[in-house]
């Protein structure tokens, strides 16, 4: 599978992307989504735009973690397709860094939670009930602690 990846870091000084190629990978392993071709894009963004974002698509006036954009969904998904173009994902580092100390975590680990919990939405999965919430988290959970526990990449 070839994975076209199309990172953008518009706030930090670090290169995530080797962390987050790794959480996609697993990601990817995990949900047995296997495609000739996979494009993505993700980017990480400040405060302020992830506001903007965040009142312009879902009209809450106010900054979030993580936002997706996914191209396709549901039914439509077709993972034996030879391309699969998935969406667009936005974190804001800012929430990353505020976060991180709540959940016990580094920046690093709460950028790659919030990272799989995009992907989750792209490939469909939401929370918008119990039940779904339910799988889902147990499902981010289960990308999260693999990746943990295969030890996770270096930051530059």
């Amino acid at each position: 599978m070839n994975l076209h990846f199309e990172y953008s870091d518009l706030v930090s000084q670090k290169n995530y992307e080797p962390l987050l190629r790794f959480y996609l990978e697993l990601t990817l392993k995990t949900l047995r989504i296997d495609c000739d071709d996979l494009f993505l894009s993700l980017s990480i963004v400040d405060d302020e735009l992830m506001h903007t974002l965040n009142l312009s698509y879902r009209k809450v006036d106010r900054s979030t973690d993580v936002l997706s954009f996914a191209f396709l969904e549901g039914e439509k998904l077709n993972y034996q397709d030879k391309m699969l173009d998935l969406g667009e994902i936005y974190i804001s580092l800012a929430k990353c860094e505020e976060q991180a100390p709540m959940y016990n975590l580094t920046v690093e680990e709460e950028l790659a939670y919030l990272f799989i919990h995009g992907l989750l939405h792209l490939f469909g999965y939401d929370h918008d009930t119990e039940e779904k919430k339910q799988t889902m988290f147990a499902l981010q959970d289960e990308i999260f602690k693999k990746g943990k526990d295969y030890g996770l990449p270096k930051i530059d």
